[in-house]
């Protein structure tokens, strides 16, 4: 059996976000995150290095979200994730949580143009939990895509299990997660689509994040495309309002999955 040639992404965000998460007074949050993709046969290895800078009482965690992970590379997400702490209202930033994972893809479901990815992440303590960069323990993602890629477009939902590891004194709760979204190209170098996600509060009585999310993905050049994004909260651990954008290099391989 013959190996197919590897594809690496390299990938830059920058991400804006404003938000009371459940409190009196608003945080703002900007990420910047890099991400490198290594793909081979069906199988993806991914890293994600992110800086935060932040204004505002909320102990902000910075999450790599990659649901719809073929039209949505490269977007941070922020949540309260909960280390049950207040900050002071002053600006700190620093390095957050680094997170790797690997993917398995299944593309051609059913000898359709359909796909499954079934991902496993760890997030790592790497961000200080005391200055609101990072959430001190080591957490678990669990999750499964299914979706549907076809020349006019595409559609996935998703569904996830996280293992949350422990912080003194702080309770916390292990959760599900789900998403759903679509796509459509617009042009041979345009794409613009978007996103629900929801995902239950790692400590008990606080509300469950959800947010919509739109983009725009355009094509400079064969290897290399900028995308805009925005979004909003739905509930109150959720940012009010998010806005960013992303460059996706792809020096090696396809920037699509096979149908």
């Amino acid at each position: 059996m013959s190996l197919a040639a590897p594809a690496l992404q390299l990938s830059a965000s920058t991400d804006y976000s404003t938000g009371h998460y459940g409190q009196t007074q608003s945080t703002d949050a900007i990420i910047e995150a890099i991400t490198a993709k290594v793909l081979l046969n069906g199988w993806t290895v991914r890293g994600t290095l992110p800086f935060a800078a932040i204004r505002g009482t909320g102990d902000v965690t910075v999450l790599s979200d990659e649901n719809g992970s073929e039209p949505q590379d490269g977007a941070a997400e922020e949540q309260d994730e909960g280390t049950g702490q207040t900050r002071p209202a002053g600006f700190r930033s620093g390095l957050s949580d680094i997170s790797l994972a690997v993917s398995r893809q299944f593309n051609g479901v059913l000898a359709r143009p359909l796909y499954i990815d079934a991902t496993a992440k760890v997030r790592l303590p790497t961000g200080s939990p005391s200055r609101g960069l990072g959430v001190g323990a080591t957490d678990y993602f669990l999750s499964a895509e299914f979706g549907g890629d076809w020349k006019p477009g595409g559609a996935y939902v998703g569904l996830g299990r996280r293992l949350l590891g422990a912080v003194p004194q702080v309770d916390r709760r292990d959760g599900w997660q789900g998403s759903a979204g679509g796509w459509l190209n617009t042009g041979s170098r345009t794409q613009v689509g978007a996103a629900y996600d929801w995902r239950q509060s790692s400590l008990a009585g606080v509300d469950a994040y959800q947010a919509v999310q739109g983009y725009v993905s355009y094509r400079l050049n064969p290897k290399l495309r900028i995308q805009l994004f925005a979004g909003a909260g739905l509930s109150r651990n959720s940012p009010a309002f998010d806005a960013g954008v992303s460059f996706i290099f792809r020096p090696l391989g396809p920037d699509r999955r096979p149908r």
